[in-house]
């Protein structure tokens, strides 16, 4: 159990880098560095790269510390999100999985509808598009990927 919370940990670490925020966040330091460097007066460069890696070494076990208290929850949730899986019929489940394979489809059957109805997994946004829930999609990419083996 604790390997799988560990690789939900990375998981959610990656997908949290991956995305603009956490991208600020890890590139904050260097400009800082870069900033201090550039308007300050000169310092040992080997002083200010092991400064720079102590703190990077920081803010990367925050995140790690922060995902892996996240991971918890995630995982305590899986099985409620299986069994509201398991509510769709095969026809359902389907269309799902090429909602989960597409990301969004404009123009879909009335068995969206249905899926919507019955799980909180899916919306219609304001165009019109059938779209994944930010919370389940990692769920859900994940379930895709099991059913397919």
């Amino acid at each position: 159990m604790l390997l799988r919370r560990i690789l939900t940990t990375f998981d959610l670490v990656f997908w949290f880098l991956s995305k603009p925020r956490g991208l600020t966040l890890i590139a904050f330091p260097f400009v800082l560095w870069f900033m201090k460097r550039l308007f300050l007066g000169r310092t040992v460069f080997r002083y200010d790269v092991t400064v720079l890696i102590a703190v990077y070494a920081v803010v990367i076990l925050g995140i790690f510390g922060w995902q892996f208290a996240k991971s918890a929850a995630v995982l305590s949730n899986e099985p409620k999100f299986y069994s509201e899986v398991e509510k769709l019929d095969s026809q359902e489940q389907s269309e799902l999985r090429r909602l989960v394979n597409t990301g969004k489809i404009s123009v879909g059957p009335a068995v969206f509808d249905h899926i919507a109805a019955k799980t909180a997994f899916i919306y219609r946004d304001v165009s019109g598009e059938w779209r994944i829930e930010n919370e389940y999609k990692r769920f859900l990419k994940r379930w895709e990927k099991a059913s397919r083996r």
